[in-house]
């Protein structure tokens, strides 16, 4: 009886575990894309077959993100096209859901963002985020960190993980 027990529970356990939820299924109806001058929800289909996400980590009141993040646009805007397996995702920093949109707008994010409102919620994701911003995290479809912006405390900033992500596509 108790060896049965042992692999009712083995089983059980191994399975939940294996039911970890993927990237897209963590981020589903929490997206938000700029429309014009509002934030428009992303349908989760937009995103469900992505293999690999860019956290970007950033806010509008800093200026090196803002120095950055025309590059990241012109990254994002080449790349897309030919890569429909990548996805930017905008962790927003910023100190309101306002402030955010107004960032969004002005430098021209054509990517997704988690909606302000439920960013705090997103605790594995904000796990990915380094100690400073700008903050680029790479990860695949299962949440595996490919390339990230810090290594341990030593900070090597938003480009590297982007030009890693870059030979990870080959481009």
């Amino acid at each position: 009886m108790k060896l049965k027990f042992f692999f009712l529970l083995f089983f059980v356990t191994s399975f939940l575990f294996s039911q970890e939820k993927s990237i897209s299924q963590q981020l589903s109806n929490s997206l938000v894309k700029v429309e014009g001058k509002a934030l428009k929800k992303v349908d989760h289909a937009a995103i469900a077959e992505t293999k690999y996400f860019l956290f970007y980590f950033s806010a509008h009141w800093c200026p090196p993100c803002r120095a950055f993040t025309p590059n990241l646009v012109d990254f994002y805007n080449q790349t897309k096209p030919t890569h429909p397996e990548l996805e930017v995702v905008f962790m927003s920093s910023d100190r309101s859901e306002e402030d955010m949109k107004a960032y969004m707008i002005e430098a021209k994010m054509p990517w997704t963002a988690v909606q302000f409102s439920k960013i705090e919620s997103m605790k594995k994701i904000n796990d990915y985020a380094g100690s400073g911003i700008p903050c680029v995290v790479v990860v695949d479809a299962q949440g595996n960190v490919l390339a990230d912006s810090f290594k341990g405390s030593q900070y090597l900033g938003p480009q590297k993980p982007v030009d890693d992500l870059k030979k990870l596509l080959k481009q």
